[in-house]
C-alpha cells in the first residue's frame, strides 16, 4: 500500500499527459475537420460530404461556442488541472488555447477576443453546410440502398413483334383451289395453320 502510494503523481501525471492528447485531437479534429470540408468541396470528396462526419463535426464546436458563451470552462482542462495539482505539478489556469497561444506568442488575450474567434469558426462551420451540403443516402423500405434507376432501353434493345410465318406446304391445294373455296376461306385457313416466330434483328 505504501508503494502504491507513492506512485501515485506518476498516475496522476500520465493521466493528465493522456487528457491533454484528447484535448488536443479535439481541437484538431474541430480545425482541420473545416480546412477538409472546405478542399472536399473543391476537390469534390465524397466522404466529406458524410452526414455523420458532418453532424459531428458541428457538434463539436458547437459545444465549444456553447460554453465559450456561458463562460464555462472547459471539462478536459478541468481534468487536467485537477490532476497536475494531484501529481504535484505546475498547472495552468484558464482555457486550453488561451494558455497555448500564450506560450507560443508570449502575450496575453483578453477572454472575450477567443469568445468571438469561437463564434465566427462556429459560424464558418454552419456555412460550409449551405457550400459544401451533406449528401443524403436514399434507404427503401428494407432498409437497403435504393437501387440505381434504370436507364431507359434504346431502339435496338426493343423486342420486335412477332412475325406469322406460313409454309405453302400447311395448306392442301384443295384449300388454295378458287373453284372450290373463295380466297376469304383461304386466308382463314392460313391463319389457322400458322405458327409465330419472333422476328430476329441484326444489328
Amino acid at each position: 500500500m505504501p508503494t502504491l502510494l507513492k506512485h501515485m503523481p506518476t498516475l496522476y501525471r500520465l493521466t493528465a499527459d493522456l487528457v491533454v492528447v484528447v484535448h488536443f485531437a479535439f481541437v484538431a479534429f474541430v480545425v482541420f475537420g473545416l480546412l477538409l470540408t472546405l478542399v472536399g468541396g473543391v476537390r469534390r470528396w465524397e466522404w466529406v460530404r458524410g452526414v455523420r462526419f458532418r453532424a459531428i463535426h458541428v457538434a463539436a464546436i458547437g459545444f465549444v461556442v456553447a460554453e465559450s458563451l456561458c463562460g464555462v470552462t472547459c471539462p478536459l482542462t478541468v481534468w487536467e488541472q485537477r490532476l497536475r495539482d494531484l501529481a504535484r505539478q505546475a498547472s495552468y489556469r484558464g482555457d486550453f488555447i488561451a494558455t497555448w497561444v500564450h506560450d507560443l506568442l508570449f502575450f496575453d488575450v483578453e477572454p472575450s477576443a477567443f469568445t468571438l474567434f469561437y463564434c465566427s469558426f462556429g459560424a464558418a462551420v454552419v456555412l460550409t453546410w449551405i457550400l459544401v451540403p451533406p449528401r443524403l443516402r436514399r434507404i427503401d423500405s428494407l432498409g437497403a440502398r435504393a437501387m440505381p434507376r434504370r436507364q431507359p432501353a434504346t431502339t435496338s434493345e426493343i423486342a420486335a413483334p412477332a412475325k406469322i410465318v406460313v409454309t405453302a406446304a400447311e395448306v392442301s391445294p384443295a384449300e388454295i383451289s378458287a373453284a372450290e373455296i373463295g380466297p376469304a376461306e383461304v386466308v382463314a385457313a392460313a391463319v389457322g395453320r400458322a405458327r409465330f416466330e419472333p422476328a430476329v434483328i441484326v444489328r
